[in-house]
C-alpha cells in the first residue's frame, strides 16, 4: 500500500504544525490493517472456506494466522493475486472502496479500480475524494462503508426494467408452450398426459391434432404449457405414445428429470411480490386456501378435490366472519395436533400473512398451561437469479425480505395443595428433600413435556411468475417454552444464499427491537423457506431455511436460610415445574437446632439456637437471553448437489448471541443487564456462620455476601445447574459491526465466536468516546449524547479485536446518523 507523500517540504512543515495543533484534546483515531478488514469483509459477506490449500501469495504461508481469511478473499475475488498483499500494512481508502465493490459485485469485471473507487464515494454513505486513495482510513468510516455496502448487497431487488426471463431448450426437447402450439387443453392422471384430439380454440372454433402434428416420440422430453388447470409449465419425457378414443395418450417416465435435460441456457434476474393474483395458498395441513385469479380458480391434479375459492373464503369458512376489524382480509383456522392455528391474510395488493398458533392444557396434577405465539410477516418480496448456460450451473440466488413481528407469551397455575417437607430425615439434605416431598408424582420437566421443540407449519405460498419459474416459499414456526414469559420482536431483514461457481454466500442482515418481559425460559423461531424452481421441475435449482428469534436459557437455584439470612444449603431449582414455584417460596420447614450446629461446625463455624429453628426457602430464577439466526441450504437442489453437501450456519444461537439476562428473586424483585457478560445479578444477601473461637475484633465472618448461583452444592447435594459457553473459532467475530440508537438507549454487543483458548472473562469493551458512548465490561452500550463513536472489543493480551461504530441521533436532528 503506498503512503502520501507531500511535494513542498514548506507544505508539509505547515500541515504538520497545524495538525498537531487541531489535534490537541481529540480522540485517537482507531485504524484496520488489511487483515482485519479482508475478516470483517468475509463475515459480512457471508463467505467461509477455500478450495485451494497452495497459497496464493508467497508472503503468506499456510501457517500464517491470515492464511484463512486471505485464501477466501482471493478465491471471491476480493483482492487480486497477481498484486501484492501485505497484511499487516493498514487499510486505505482506495483498499476499502475496491475490496468492498469487488464483495459486492457492484461494478463490472472490467471496471478499473478508479471506477469502483468512484462507485465507493457515491454508494457508501461516507464523505471523501477520489484522491485520498492512498491515505489511510479511520476504523469507524471504513465500517460504516462495510455496513453500508453489506445491506445494499443483501437488500438488492430488480426492477421491471431490470428482470430477465429467458430460457432455451436443449436439443431435441418438443416445446409446447409456443403461440403456434395445436395443444390447448389436456389432463394428467397419474402418469398419464390425455390431449384430446379436438381442441377447443376458446373463440367459438376448433381444430384437430393428431400424434404427428406433436411430434413427440418414444424417449423424447417435452414441456406442456401452463393453462386453465395446471399452473406453470410441464416438463416430462415420453415413454410411451398412442391414440385411443379420441384422445393422444403419452405415458411418462417416472424418473424425475434433470436440468440438461430440458435446457440448454436459464437466464433468470426477477423480484417478485406475492399477492392473492400469483399466488397459490395453502394451510398448515396442506388444505388449499386459495389461487390467484392470474393463475387459476379451478382443481388441479396435485390440489384438493375440494379447493375454495376467494368467493368461498370471504363468505363462508368455519362458521367465521371473513372480513375482521384487523389490518387482515381473510381468516382460516385449522388445527396441528393439540395446536389450534389462525390463519390471516390480505386479499388486497401485496399479500401480508399474520397467524397465531396457540394450545391449552391441563395435567392430572391440576398445573393449566397455555403457550401462544403470534407472528406477522410483512413486506414480503422474493428474489431469484439464474445463470444456467451450457449444460452447467454457473449461479444462483434465492432470498427474502422482509418484516417480521413475533409475540410469544406463555402462562400457567398450579393449585395442587402444598405438601410440607419432613422436618428431618438425618441426611442434612433438606431441599432435596423437600423436592422428592413435594413434587414426588410431579411431571418433573415441568412443561418441557408441553411444547418440546413443537414444529407447526403456518402455510406455504407457491409464487409464480410469467411461467418459466415458481418460488415455493414455506413459513413455519418452531416453539419450546418452559417457565412464563412474554416477548415481542420486530425485525427487519434479509435471508438467503447465493451460489457461484461451486461456492456459497450466505445472504443475512438482521435489524430488531425487542420488549422482554421474562420470568422462566421460551424459544421461539419463524422459519423461512424459499426454494426455486424452472420449467415445472421437480427438483429445485436452490433451497434455503431461514430461521430468526429469541431465545432464553433458564436456570432456577434454591437457596435455605434461616431468619437471620446465614446460608444453610444450596439446590438447583430447575426441575421443578415453574408453575410450582410460589409453593416453594411460601413453605416454612422448622429444623433441629443440632442439625444446623453440625452444618456450622462442617464449615469451621458455630452456630447457637433453641430447638425449632424456622427456615426458609428463597428462589433465584435467570433467563440467559439470546438471539435466534440460522440459514441452511437444502440438500436436495442442483446447487447441493454440485458443491457435495448441504450447508447450515446458526449464526446467532444459545451458545454466541447472549444480550444480556433477566434475574428473579422470590418471583417480584427483576433485576436485569444487557451484554455477554451479564452476571451477579441476584439481590439476596446472606451470612456466613460465626467462626469457632475467632476473636470478635477481626471477625469479619458475619459480612453480607450475595448468593453465588454457580457455586458449587453444599451437603450431598451435587446438582449442577449449565451455563452457556460462547462458541469458539480462530477470531474474534460480534454480531454488528453498526448500531444506530437514540440517546439514553442501551443495547449490547453480541459476542459471536471467541478465539480458541479465551473465554469471555478474557474480553475487553473501550469506547473511543465516552462523551458521546460508553460501554461497561459486559459489552451493554449506552448513548449519551449525538455523535458518532467506536467500540473497540479485543482480548485482554491484545491479540484478538473486533470493532463496532455507534451512530447515536438527534432526535431534533437526524442528519447525525
Amino acid at each position: 500500500m503506498k503512503k502520501f507523500v507531500a511535494a513542498a517540504t514548506a507544505a508539509v512543515l505547515s500541515f504538520t504544525t497545524m495538525a498537531s495543533l487541531a489535534a490537541c484534546g481529540k480522540k485517537d483515531i482507531q485504524k484496520l490493517t488489511n487483515a482485519q478488514w479482508l475478516s470483517m469483509i468475509n463475515q459480512s459477506f457471508g463467505m467461509s472456506g477455500y478450495t485451494e490449500e497452495e497459497p496464493y501469495f508467497e508472503n503468506i504461508s499456510s501457517d500464517s494466522p491470515y492464511f484463512s481469511d486471505v485464501q477466501t478473499a482471493t478465491e471471491w475475488n476480493v483482492i487480486d493475486a497477481s498484486e501484492d498483499f501485505d497484511p499487516e500494512d493498514t487499510l486505505s481508502w482506495g483498499e476499502a472502496y475496491v475490496t468492498l465493490v469487488n464483495a459486492g459485485e457492484f461494478t463490472d469485471e472490467k471496471a478499473s479500480d478508479m471506477d469502483k473507487i468512484k462507485y465507493g464515494i457515491a454508494n457508501f454513505g461516507v464523505e471523501s475524494r477520489t484522491y485520498w486513495r492512498n491515505r489511510d482510513i479511520s476504523a469507524e468510516d471504513a465500517i460504516k462503508m462495510l455496513s453500508t455496502a453489506q445491506e445494499k448487497w443483501a437488500g438488492h431487488t430488480y426492477t421491471d426494467d431490470e428482470k430477465v426471463e429467458k430460457v432455451k431448450y436443449s436439443e431435441g426437447v418438443v416445446d409446447l408452450t409456443t403461440d403456434d402450439s395445436p395443444v390447448e387443453q389436456y389432463s394428467i392422471n397419474g402418469n398419464i398426459v390425455s390431449i384430446p384430439s379436438m381442441q377447443d380454440l376458446g373463440d367459438g372454433t376448433t381444430s384437430t391434432v393428431s400424434q404427428e402434428d406433436l411430434g413427440i416420440k418414444t424417449g423424447d422430453v417435452y414441456v406442456l404449457p401452463a393453462n386453465g388447470t395446471y399452473l406453470g409449465d410441464t416438463a416430462c419425457r415420453a415413454e410411451n405414445v398412442y391414440e385411443e378414443n379420441g384422445e393422444i395418450k403419452i405415458e411418462n417416465s417416472e424418473e424425475d428429470l434433470d436440468l440438461y435435460d430440458i435446457a440448454e441456457e436459464i437466464q433468470l434476474k426477477e423480484t417478485m411480490e406475492p399477492t392473492m393474483e400469483n399466488c397459490v395458498v395453502y394451510d398448515g395441513n396442506g388444505e388449499v386456501i386459495s389461487v390467484g385469479n392470474n393463475i387459476s380458480p379451478e382443481v388441479t391434479a396435485e390440489m384438493n378435490s375440494a379447493q375454495p375459492t376467494l368467493d368461498d373464503l370471504t363468505n363462508k369458512n368455519d362458521g367465521k366472519d371473513m372480513f375482521e376489524s384487523t389490518g387482515f382480509d381473510v381468516s382460516h383456522s385449522f388445527d396441528v395436533d393439540d395446536w389450534t392455528v389462525e390463519l390471516k391474510y390480505g386479499i388486497n395488493g401485496k399479500l401480508d400473512l399474520a397467524a397465531t398458533i396457540s394450545t391449552e392444557s391441563e395435567n392430572k396434577n391440576g398445573t393449566k398451561q397455555s403457550i401462544e405465539i403470534g407472528a406477522a410477516v410483512n413486506d414480503l418480496k422474493v428474489t431469484n437469479n439464474v445463470d444456467y448456460s451450457w449444460f452447467t450451473l454457473h449461479s444462483a440466488e434465492v432470498k427474502v425480505d422482509y418484516e417480521l413481528e413475533q409475540s410469544f407469551k406463555y402462562g400457567g397455575s398450579y393449585e395442587k395443595t402444598a405438601i410440607y417437607a419432613p422436618y428431618d430425615n438425618r441426611n442434612t439434605s433438606f431441599l432435596k428433600n423437600l423436592k422428592n416431598s413435594k413434587f414426588k408424582g410431579e411431571d418433573a420437566k415441568g412443561a418441557k413435556t408441553i411444547a418440546s421443540r413443537k414444529t407447526i407449519k403456518i402455510a406455504s405460498l407457491d409464487v409464480y411468475n410469467a411461467g418459466i419459474a415458481k418460488v415455493c416459499f414455506d413459513v413455519s414456526a418452531q416453539i419450546k417454552v418452559d417457565g412464563s414469559i412474554e416477548i415481542k420482536i420486530t425485525e427487519s431483514g434479509t435471508k438467503g444464499l447465493s451460489y457461484k461457481d461451486g461456492k456459497v454466500k450466505l445472504i443475512n442482515i438482521s435489524n430488531k427491537d425487542r420488549s422482554i418481559k421474562a420470568e422462566a425460559n421460551i424459544e421461539g423461531t419463524l422459519n423461512f423457506g424459499p426454494a426455486l424452481y424452472v420449467i415445472g421441475l421437480k427438483k429445485k435449482i436452490l433451497g434455503v431455511e431461514a430461521k430468526v428469534g429469541l431465545g432464553g436459557d433458564f436456570s432456577a437455584e434454591l437457596h435455605m436460610a434461616d431468619s437471620e439470612m446465614h446460608l444453610i444449603e444450596e439446590a438447583s431449582g430447575s426441575d421443578i415445574p415453574p408453575t410450582a414455584a410460589g409453593m416453594v417460596t411460601e413453605t416454612v420447614i422448622t429444623a433441629d437446632a443440632s442439625q444446623i450446629e453440625a452444618i456450622a461446625k462442617s464449615r469451621g463455624g458455630k452456630y447457637e439456637a433453641t430447638d425449632g429453628v424456622k427456615l426458609h426457602i428463597d428462589l433465584c430464577v435467570e433467563v440467559s437471553l439470546y438471539f435466534i439466526l440460522g440459514v441452511e441450504m437444502s440438500k436436495e437442489s442442483y446447487a447441493s448437489d454440485i458443491i457435495g453437501d448441504s450447508f447450515s450456519w446458526d449464526i446467532c444461537s444459545a451458545d454466541n448471541a447472549k444480550i444480556g439476562a433477566v434475574h428473579i428473586d422470590n418471583l417480584n424483585k427483576v433485576n436485569a443487564a444487557w451484554g455477554a457478560k451479564a452476571n451477579d445479578l441476584c439481590t439476596l444477601e446472606y451470612k456466613n456462620f460465626d467462626e469457632e473461637d475467632a476473636d470478635s475484633s477481626t471477625d469479619d465472618s458475619s459480612t453480607d455476601s450475595k448468593s453465588n448461583d454457580s457455586s458449587a452444592k453444599s451437603g450431598s447435594d451435587s446438582e449442577d445447574t449449565s451455563s452457556n459457553e460462547i462458541a469458539h473459532g480462530e477470531k474474534l467475530n460480534i454480531m454488528q459491526l453498526k448500531t444506530i440508537i437514540d440517546p439514553g438507549e442501551t443495547t449490547a454487543i453480541i459476542i459471536q465466536q471467541l478465539p480458541y483458548g479465551y473465554e469471555m472473562s478474557d474480553i475487553q469493551f473501550s469506547s473511543d468516546d465516552p462523551d458521546i458512548v460508553t460501554v461497561n465490561g459486559s459489552g451493554e452500550i449506552t448513548a449519551v449524547a449525538s455523535g458518532n463513536a467506536l467500540i473497540t472489543i479485543k482480548t485482554s493480551d491484545g491479540k484478538n479485536m473486533a470493532y463496532a461504530a455507534v451512530t447515536v441521533t438527534d432526535s431534533h436532528n437526524t442528519s447525525a446518523a
